[in-house]
């Protein structure tokens, strides 16, 4: 990039480029390209390596990413969430645990979701798990409806738990 067009690749350059090689499936190529980065990998190039790893299921060389991103951001939930998930999306039941423990030790906590809907010109706040909003009764049975139809529709399961 500087030779041809005088910018110097920043962090967020070889973050895409990670990207890149993410979505061809070519793990061991953006690796080999992280290690020839000339200044240190930040949370960006490791965030996204773990997400081509996520992306990709290869739970292998997400262990690198694991332990580069907890190194960088170990008090952070939404990263050990996102590596529980990982495991998890793969049967890798074992390393959920232990990324949960880990996060337990920590005593780090994740952050709750957290959804906006505009309706009549009115906002209303949902949050994961919460139950104080004055119709939560009513929505919580509308959710399970909905929920149910859409299993009938696919032909799975009808079971359902809120």
């Amino acid at each position: 990039m500087k030779k041809d067009y005088n910018v110097l690749p920043e962090l967020d350059h070889y973050a895409c480029m990670i990207d890149l090689y993410g979505r061809t499936n070519r793990l061991e190529k953006a690796l080999a390209f992280m290690r020839k980065i000339p200044i240190e990998l930040d949370t960006g190039i490791w965030g996204a390596f773990l997400n081509a790893c996520r992306v990709n299921g290869n739970t292998k060389l997400a262990g690198e990413a694991e332990e580069r991103l907890l190194k960088l951001e170990g008090n952070i939930g939404d990263r050990y969430v996102q590596l529980a998930n990982l495991y998890a999306a793969e049967g890798h039941w074992n390393d959920v645990g232990r990324i949960r423990k880990r996060m337990k030790g920590k005593d780090v906590k994740k952050t709750a979701g957290c959804s906006w809907l505009y309706v009549d010109n009115g906002v209303h706040i949902f949050i994961s798990g919460d139950k104080t909003h004055p119709k939560t009764e009513n929505i919580y049975f509308t959710l399970a409806s909905l929920t149910k139809d859409l299993y009938q529709i696919s032909g799975e399961s009808t079971e359902v738990v809120i």
